[in-house]
């Protein structure tokens, strides 16, 4: 439900069965949605994961040749306790959707350029750096997951006195 989102999430400390079966929980989830990504708490998870269809970003994760460990074969790629860690100065306005809200698309400011650090199940607990420069969307879609993970919705950047029709009732992929 919409407190759910709103609820940050904790970060991951070890990798066990659990993060595991959260991370193949996002994935089938992103799949059968067709988004560009998911968070953990979009699904009622309470850790910080977000997983990312490449095949949207494809041409990203190709020019960064498997970062942190990815390979550019699979569909899907996880990011584990993500943070922004640097902003350029350029921002953009741009419409943004969100699974968990499907009717509402509203136009949110974001950075254009970012740098973030996470990590892989791959390689637990070795910290990964990306930075997101070439891909505006890209980078949104990044500070976009992040927000949810930090139990802001997309919704939380317009100004309260716009946001009357948002729905009270909004409510998470279930």
């Amino acid at each position: 439900n919409n407190e759910t989102l709103h609820i940050k999430t904790k970060p991951v400390t070890e990798i066990n069965d659990e993060i595991h079966q959260l991370i193949a929980n996002l994935i089938v989830t992103g799949r059968n949605t067709k988004g560009l990504g998911l968070s953990a708490n979009q699904i009622g998870g309470e850790y910080s994961i977000f997983v990312c269809n490449t095949t949207l970003f494809n041409k990203l994760f190709l020019s960064i040749d498997g970062v942190g460990g990815y390979l550019t074969d699979t569909d899907y790629v996880h990011f584990i306790n993500p943070e922004i860690i640097e902003c350029g100065e350029d921002k953009e306005i741009n419409i943004e959707r969100c699974l968990s809200v499907p009717k509402i698309s509203l136009p949110v400011e974001r950075f254009t350029v970012i740098k973030v650090k996470y990590q892989t199940v791959k390689d637990f607990p070795k910290e990964h750096i990306m930075n997101i420069d070439s891909i505006p969307l890209f980078a949104r879609f990044i500070q976009h997951e992040i927000d949810h993970l930090n139990g802001v919705m997309f919704y939380d950047h317009i100004n309260k006195n716009d946001r009357f029709f948002v729905p009270d009732n909004a409510s998470a992929i279930d």
